[in-house]
C-alpha cells in the first residue's frame, strides 16, 4: 500500500508570502525604533540612558537576527516547495509511461 503525502502548494506559497512580509514588517519597525533611540541617545537626560541604549541596540540586533532567519527560512520553503513540484513531476511522468493490467 502507498502512502500519499497530502500537500497544499498554494497554502505553502501563502505561509511563505505570509513569513516574508511579517520579516519585512518586524525589520522596519526595528530600524525605526533603532533610529529614534539614537536620537534619544543624543539628549541623556539620566546617566542610566547609556545602559538602556547599549541593551537596546543588542536586542535590535538580535532581532534584525530574527529577521534573517525568517527570510532564510522563507527561502527554505520556496527551495523545498521547487523542488517537491519537480519530483511530483517525474512521479507523474513516470506514472504515465507505465500500465498497468
Amino acid at each position: 500500500m502507498i502512502n500519499i503525502l497530502e500537500y497544499d502548494e498554494m497554502k505553502l506559497a501563502e505561509d511563505e508570502r505570509e513569513i516574508g512580509d511579517i520579516a519585512n514588517n518586524i525589520r522596519q519597525e526595528v530600524t525605526n525604533l533603532n533610529q529614534e533611540i539614537k536620537k534619544a541617545s543624543l539628549i541623556k537626560l539620566i546617566n542610566s540612558q547609556d545602559e538602556i541604549i547599549d541593551n537596546i541596540s543588542k536586542d535590535y540586533e538580535r532581532l534584525l537576527d530574527v529577521c534573517n532567519e525568517l527570510v532564510h527560512i522563507t527561502s527554505c520553503i520556496e527551495q523545498s516547495r521547487k523542488k517537491y513540484n519537480k519530483c511530483e513531476e517525474k512521479i507523474s511522468d513516470l506514472l504515465d509511461r507505465v500500465k498497468f493490467n
